[in-house]
């Protein structure tokens, strides 16, 4: 029995969207962003967030701002995890960055 270790979207067909510090959607590639979704026609829609050193990237606390963002990088996550970080950016409630942490493995 073969597993799928890995998801392959056609680059002509995807549609990414940003999500910026406050959750909110963002059109500026060049803006900092955590979060991110791809969308395509093969496949419904994928999830990424922002980790540093293998843990969710943490922008509203002291230690995320010392860290460079350019050492960051995008993993793949689930629904419910993307959920609860977007819910943690939006309102700034750490019980939902615990819950996202709890549901993402590096």
């Amino acid at each position: 029995m073969k597993f799928v270790n890995k998801i392959e979207l056609h680059t002509d067909e995807i549609e990414e969207k940003f999500y910026g510090r406050t959750g909110e959607f963002t059109d500026n590639k060049k803006e900092r962003n955590y979060a991110k979704t791809k969308a395509g026609i093969d496949v419904t829609e994928i999830y990424f967030v922002r980790v540093y050193n293998k843990s969710l990237y943490d922008p509203l606390m002291s230690s995320g701002r010392r860290v460079e963002y350019e050492e960051t990088e995008y993993k793949l996550v689930s629904k419910e995890t993307f959920d609860f970080y977007m819910l943690y950016l939006k309102t700034n409630n750490s019980l939902y960055f615990t819950r996202a942490q709890r549901g993402f493995v590096s």
